[in-house]
């Protein structure tokens, strides 16, 4: 009995009182004779937390109250006793705690154990067999069966992106999806005159999912100015204390630093000092000051594109802070679905390279980006940034100035427009264009300014009408986003569906406009090429798995099924 009192002992939730009857009830009795002076309303109470914690994602938590019920209440008990039923839940619950914390072995072994109990419990019963037993096995058959999955997915990294889309404010559940780290990959390397940032341990190809991780916290439908996601990290961290270095270990700006630098979380359950640190900081108080620069500095946010697609959250991702940024020179880009966040290569990483990813949008002016960097407490030394920062200011302003007026007429309610003002705006926006294209500088591929120019001709040209224009500014537009490792002559003389590395791939997802333009105006073998190219695009992002187009294009999709055009 030392062994379950230790456990009670550790159990820190709830009316401390509960506890206290919980184990007087016990009374130095065995397992096996007790379940008379047991109070099943005070298990019950014990299991409704561990669901309670389960459903907050504190896995940890819920694990060891779950476990307390199991050792409680015998496996043996028998039918028609009100503690098999809270027995039972308990079975469910310590299941599901452990796909939740990634431990799909143990998982499989702890389930296929109590089956083979209730199997055994059940024969001896007149048939047919119990329903309630029936429906717990069933259940328990189901989640070894998703352990199996999440299990294999685990060691081959195979996951399907496209089994998450549409992507929906909801946090998915544990037995759909893996946590994933790579072994190609060390999160946390120290990087000389960077600090901590992710390192090749190997050769890794192009489009291979390196990071599959949960939110330690996300907040749906938020503001960046609210404080939501950090009142909700210090609550996190309140009721499981051995959270905190997880949460601690991560930078907080140059003036505060971080705390536990030592400390490498590989998930919520576990972390380890490699210095074999006495202090595991589980003792150290909730610091919201620390937790906000912590989420100024690591947090990730997430919102709907143009057409509503998408959801508007902001979080925390522990793993998928360590990595770095770079505004051109990335090679993995991120997604956030649900409450996970995906990270997958978008270029060839060689053996000691830094994977890195781009916190902005690189297409942004140079102000707009320096901006961004400042409010997160870093600078960014990438070779865009040295480019434009050299630039001579007044340009840069007035490039700045010229984007600011582009967004102005996008933003203009475009059913009531005139004629005449649509042919004015036309005017302007062919004006900015070529006044843009004349900033070039030494290294016209980087100027993704022109971007918004293009975007805003090609809506104009669709409204007059004018197929020619609309089609030739569509294909500009994709070149200035995702072909800016391409000079204009290589891009000139190539076909794009067949170049492996084209640039940094900013806007994944842009050939579905210039396939919708060229669909749209009858053009079937140039539409033909671009779902080529589409495709192409999306399999970096999401993967080959689910069908990936037709999901987030399903009206593209009908119309290339309906006009005979091949999807492979």
């Amino acid at each position: 009995m030392d062994t379950l009192l230790t456990q009670l002992e550790k159990i820190e939730v709830g009316d401390p009182n509960n506890i206290i009857r919980l184990k007087n009830n016990i009374n130095n009795k065995s397992n096996a004779n007790c379940s008379s002076s047991i109070n099943p309303n005070l298990l019950n109470d014990l299991v409704k937390r561990a669901q309670t914690f389960f459903s907050l994602s504190l896995f940890r938590k819920c694990l060891q109250c779950s476990e307390t019920v199991l050792d409680i209440i015998p496996s043996d008990i028998g039918v028609g006793l009100d503690l098999e039923n809270v027995r039972l839940r308990g079975v469910d619950i310590k299941g599901k705690a452990l796909l939740g914390l990634g431990e799909y072995e143990e998982c499989l072994i702890f389930l296929g154990r109590e089956s083979k109990i209730l199997k055994n419990l059940g024969l001896k019963l007149p048939p047919p067999m119990s329903p309630v037993y029936t429906r717990h096995l069933q259940h328990w058959k189901y989640l070894m069966e998703r352990g199996k999955v999440l299990q294999r997915q685990k060691i081959r990294g195979e996951i399907d992106m496209g089994a998450f889309i549409p992507n929906k404010k909801v946090r998915l559940e544990v037995d759909s999806v893996v946590e994933y780290e790579s072994e190609a990959v060390e999160i946390g390397a120290v990087i000389p005159g960077k600090g901590r940032g992710v390192v090749a341990r190997q050769d890794i190809a192009k489009g291979t999912i390196i990071l599959t991780t949960r939110a330690f916290e996300i907040i749906f439908d938020t503001d960046d100015e609210d404080d939501d996601l950090e009142n909700a990290i210090a609550q996190r961290m309140r009721l499981d204390s051995k959270l905190i270095p997880t949460v601690y270990q991560l930078h907080a700006g140059k003036e505060m630093g971080c705390l536990f630098a030592s400390y490498i979380t590989n998930s919520e359950n576990h972390h380890k000092s490699k210095n074999n640190d006495n202090n595991d900081g589980t003792t150290m108080k909730i610091d919201l000051k620390r937790i906000e620069k912590i989420c100024t500095m690591n947090s990730f946010g997430n919102s709907k594109n143009s057409s509503g697609y998408g959801h508007n959250s902001r979080g925390l991702w522990v793993r998928a802070s360590f990595f770095n940024h770079d505004c051109i020179a990335f090679n993995a880009m991120w997604k956030v679905l649900g409450d996970f966040l995906f990270v997958r290569t978008t270029k060839d990483v060689k053996k000691g390279e830094e994977v890195l990813i781009s916190y902005t949008d690189s297409a942004e002016p140079y102000e707009e980006r320096e901006k961004f960097f400042q409010a997160h407490d870093f600078s960014c030394a990438c070779r865009l940034c040295q480019y434009q920062e050299k630039e001579d200011v007044k340009m840069r302003g007035r490039r700045l100035e010229i984007v600011k007026k582009l967004v102005e007429i996008d933003e203009k309610d475009r059913k009531t427009i005139s004629a005449d003002d649509l042919e004015k705006d036309i005017a302007f926006g062919e004006k900015c264009l070529s006044e843009l294209e004349s900033m070039i500088g030494s290294r016209p591929e980087w100027n993704f300014s022109t971007h918004v120019a293009l975007d805003l001709l090609t809506k104009l040209y669709l409204q007059k009408g004018d197929v020619a224009k609309y089609k030739e500014t569509a294909v500009k537009y994709y070149i200035v986003v995702n072909c800016s490792g391409m000079t204009k002559a290589e891009i000139d003389k190539c076909e794009l569906e067949d170049v492996a590395d084209r640039g940094p791939c900013l806007e994944v997802g842009a050939a579905g406009q210039v396939c919708a333009v060229f669909m749209k105006s009858g053009d079937y073998v140039g539409a033909q090429k671009w779902i080529k190219i589409l495709r192409q695009d999306l399999a970096l992002m999401y993967g080959k798995g689910s069908d990936i187009l037709k999901k987030l294009y399903p009206q593209l999709y009908a119309q290339a099924v309906k006009n005979g055009l091949s999807l492979d």
